[in-house]
């Protein structure tokens, strides 16, 4: 199954003005949301593609 995942850049501690959607197998979805609640603390950006 594929699912959306929408990828946010933040910098500052501020959601930037875009967002990317990729299209994501469902098995690795979890593994993206996982690592933006590690990383969101932080304010990186968060660039995850599959493929």
């Amino acid at each position: 199954m594929l699912l959306p995942v929408r990828v946010i850049q933040n910098m500052s501690g501020f959601t930037s003005a875009y967002s990317t959607t990729y299209v994501a197998p469902i098995e690795l979805l979890n593994n993206c949301i996982l690592k933006w609640m590690r990383e969101r603390q932080r304010h990186i950006e968060i660039v995850w593609f599959d493929g």
